[in-house]
Parts: C-alpha cells; sequence; structure tokens
C-alpha cells in the first residue's frame, strides 16, 4: 500500500500538474510527510481559546526557494484523511 506521502503527491499530480513555484517559478516540490492540523482561535478581550474543529493540510514546500503551501486535504482528496 501507498504511503500517505505518496497518495498526496499523486492527488496532487491529477489536480495541479506541473505546478510552479509563484514566488522563483520553478516546479520543484516535496510534500511532507505528515498532515498538518491548523485550529481556529478566538480571542476577547485577555481571553483565548482554540476550536476543536481543525483544518488537515498538508504542506507543499517549494526546494528551490522554501515557499511553502498548506493544502486543504479535505478538498484535495477526503479519502486521504479515511485511510491512513
Amino acid at each position: 500500500m501507498a504511503t500517505l506521502q505518496e497518495r498526496i503527491i499523486a492527488a496532487l499530480s491529477k489536480k495541479a500538474p506541473g505546478a510552479v513555484c509563484p514566488l522563483c517559478k520553478v516546479s520543484n516540490w516535496a510534500v511532507q510527510p505528515s498532515i498538518f492540523y491548523h485550529h481556529e482561535e478566538f480571542s476577547s478581550g485577555s481571553t483565548t481559546a482554540i476550536s476543536a474543529r481543525s483544518l488537515p493540510t498538508a504542506a507543499l514546500v517549494c526546494q528551490n526557494c522554501g515557499n511553502t503551501h498548506f493544502i486543504s486535504l479535505t478538498v484535495l482528496d477526503p479519502s486521504l484523511l479515511r485511510s491512513r
């Protein structure tokens, strides 16, 4: 069975073939092997709370300049989240 990283790369290859970095115009990306969860933060006066809701993402890093994009796995391919 393919690793999560391999499955993310396959999904990105289908939906964004030949993606070019908007900063350096190079197409040399690496996908980090972990899922990153972004949580909502709410502030009210001196109190800060972090929501239980999260956005699961994959980090896509340009290997030329380091520009980093977080791609929503919920949109890219929800099946990536069901079978890890």
